[in-house]
């Protein structure tokens, strides 16, 4: 074989090999970046989940609701806050609403609970939501707070009325949830869940939610 044929195979092969090595090393590296980034991507996630927990600790959406307006708007705070839910609910369905509650608010009566949250304790955080009933706070939720030891807890109220203010129930929560922190509350006037998201998500921001 011609000597100057030769070399210049040896020479292709060589180059040959040099392109390709670099090829692999440079996608080997590419991977491996791809890798490292979505490995600190996850570990970012990660921490900013764990760090949002530790803030807000573990949380629980407890709400009474008559008519199921209520409910709709705890739904969507417990999405929004990541909370468990829990409705309350009276052992005994009301004979005559209008008669009997306005009563047991009146009298300061604490009517009983069909029941508790399991493990209640384990919560850091209560949302507490009710409709107000005659400017006042429906006095099974005085029932649920008094069942609990809140020492320490954080109390946040949220309540739905198309014309009585949330003053006038905080008063309530104030004398049945004395031991906790009790943050500012949210009345909500009307509308769907839908359409009051804007306002429910910057009240939750304003109190650190």
């Amino acid at each position: 074989m011609n000597k100057k044929l030769l070399i210049t195979i040896l020479v292709v092969l060589v180059v040959a090999l040099v392109i390709g090595g670099v090829y692999f090393f440079t996608r080997d590296n590419q991977e491996s970046s791809n890798v490292a980034r979505e490995n600190i991507t996850n570990i970012e996630e990660q921490n900013e989940t764990e760090n949002t927990n530790a803030k807000n600790g573990n949380i629980l959406v407890a709400y009474y609701s008559y008519s199921g307006n209520t409910e709709n708007f705890a739904n969507v705070i417990s999405k929004e806050v990541g909370g468990d839910l829990f409705e309350i609910e009276r052992a005994e369905e009301y004979s005559d609403l209008y008669t009997d509650a306005e009563a047991e608010i009146n009298n300061n009566e604490k009517p009983e609970l069909a029941g508790m949250p399991e493990n209640v304790e384990q919560y850091d955080t209560i949302f507490i939501g009710y409709p107000i009933w005659w400017d006042r706070t429906p006095a099974i939720i005085n029932t649920f707070l008094e069942n609990i030891d809140l020492t320490g807890k954080t109390v946040i109220p949220f309540c739905t009325s198309s014309s009585d203010s949330i003053e006038g129930s905080m008063k309530d929560i104030n004398n049945s949830a004395s031991e906790a922190n009790i943050l500012e509350g949210l009345r909500i006037s009307g509308g769907s869940a839908e359409s009051n998201i804007d306002e429910i998500q910057n009240w939750l921001e304003e109190i650190g939610y």
